[in-house]
């Protein structure tokens, strides 16, 4: 038993390491049928009735669960609603009972905070091999090197979590007097937030910064108004950790500050965005330009307005109406498209491209086929209610840890629990997470959170 419980152990880790990977379909679906085979045995043999079961999954899930599960028939397409609801929409649920019922299966050897940001930290250390070599190979520093991986939300998802994980590990109850576990996850965290500067991935940036900030403030707070008898680092004094931590926040705005100094005024990405933006808000019909394209009068009159004397960057701003400014222009649309399909569609990740398209009679010109927001996304997928369920989810784990925080015995879980749950809802708003992989990612974890908090309190 002992050995099917390390070996469940092993998978389980490597299941939530390489969820952050790109192109990793088949393995990933082959670690979830492990766990799931072995989650059902665990049940068979238990010989505890269904129903024990079934109310032991949170209120939340078990109706988010049975929405998935009737949508399909209110669809405007069955066939296709099913094919979402079996692939990511339901991987998704699944992830979510996997981490539920991953610490009942495990109990005592249930990984820790700081084991499951060393998991989720693989894809920042493979970065990192790639980044090593690609230096080697061109010779100079790579500014900008974002790996194998097109898709750099994959990299910010997966360093904003480690930021978290390791900062709610220095807290973690029986692990303050080990200096090398602490050691250890203030240059995690510090590799983390590095990963995302040189790869110059903007939002991604902007997100893990501020959680780190969040996560900073929770921790300082709760010290101070809990006073716990135990703490991190063996200082002379407790009043000394809040300055402790301050001084970590002010060595990564620094090392933040610094590095974006030698990347911004290289890249015209950074420099041009809010011109992009501020260009974007000035078109009266978004969804016009969206579907057909600027007039002739319109894209003259706009570039009158930009307040750049180069050519050259006004060009680059007009052009990024496909970019930064076509995600402004992408999301008001969607907005208007939220309105006029409450139902929402049909489940898939190209609802917005669907709905969109139909609205323009046309393949819509803009080459956006995303609103680049999770909760439009959602939406258009799901309807008003689907979007109201997962979001109440996720708002659902954030109090929990909130709530939870207050006792000490599992303090540092349910600050993991709420401050994971923050940050996925904060993400979703200016970017699609709330599909594919993003959807485990999110539900492994925060389902095993939840459930190590209630197997404490209990």
């Amino acid at each position: 038993m002992l050995t099917l419980k390390k070996m469940y152990f092993w998978v389980f880790l490597a299941y939530i390491a390489i969820l952050p990977f790109s192109h990793t379909t088949v393995l990933r679906n082959l670690l979830l049928m492990f766990l799931i085979v072995n989650i059902a045995a665990y049940i068979f043999f238990e010989k505890k009735s269904l129903k024990s079961y079934i109310f032991y999954v949170p209120v939340g899930l078990r109706i988010w669960i049975i929405f998935l599960l009737i949508f399909p028939f209110f669809s405007e397409d069955v066939r296709v609603a099913w094919q979402n609801i079996l692939g990511h929409l339901g991987q998704g649920a699944i992830a979510w009972l996997i981490g539920l019922f991953s610490f009942l299966i495990l109990k005592q050897f249930s990984p820790n905070i700081f084991t499951l940001g060393v998991a989720s930290f693989s894809l920042l250390a493979f970065y990192f091999i790639q980044l090593i070599f690609s230096w080697m190979d061109v010779g100079s520093f790579p500014w900008g090197f974002r790996g194998y991986d097109p898709d750099h939300g994959n990299l910010g998802a997966a360093a904003a979590q480690c930021i978290v994980l390791f900062m709610v590990s220095l807290m973690e109850r029986g692990h303050f007097s080990k200096r090398l576990r602490i050691i250890g996850s203030l240059i995690l965290i510090a590799l983390s937030f590095l990963s995302l500067i040189i790869a110059s991935s903007r939002g991604s940036l902007i997100f893990s910064f501020l959680i780190l900030i969040i996560s900073v403030a929770f921790i300082i707070w709760r010290f101070l108004r809990f006073q716990s008898s135990k703490i991190i680092i063996d200082f002379k004094a407790k009043k000394y950790f809040p300055f402790a931590i301050v001084i970590v926040i002010c060595f990564l705005g620094w090392m933040l500050l610094f590095s974006l100094g030698k990347i911004v005024n290289k890249d015209d990405r950074w420099l041009l965005a809010s011109y992009k933006v501020q260009t974007a808000m000035q078109i009266k019909n978004p969804t016009n330009v969206v579907c057909y394209g600027l007039t002739d009068i319109e894209q003259s009159t706009l570039e009158q307005q930009i307040p750049l004397a180069d050519p050259r960057k006004k060009e680059e701003v007009m052009k990024g109406l496909r970019d930064d400014g076509g995600r402004w222009l992408n999301l008001l649309t969607g907005l208007e498209l939220v309105v006029e399909n409450p139902m929402g569609l049909d489940g898939s990740r190209q609802a917005f491209a669907k709905l969109l398209a139909r609205k323009c009679n046309q393949p819509p010109l803009n080459g956006l086929d995303h609103a680049h927001s999770g909760w439009v996304n959602l939406t258009l997928s799901l309807g008003w209610v689907g979007l109201l369920l997962f979001i109440g989810l996720l708002a659902r784990c954030a109090w929990r840890g909130y709530v939870s925080s207050k006792n000490l015995k599992v303090q540092a879980w349910a600050l993991a629990l709420c401050l994971l749950a923050i940050f996925w809802l904060m993400r979703g708003l200016v970017d699609a997470v709330y599909q594919d992989h993003y959807l485990q990612m999110q539900g492994v974890l925060l389902g095993y959170l939840w459930e190590r908090i209630r197997g404490v309190e209990v």
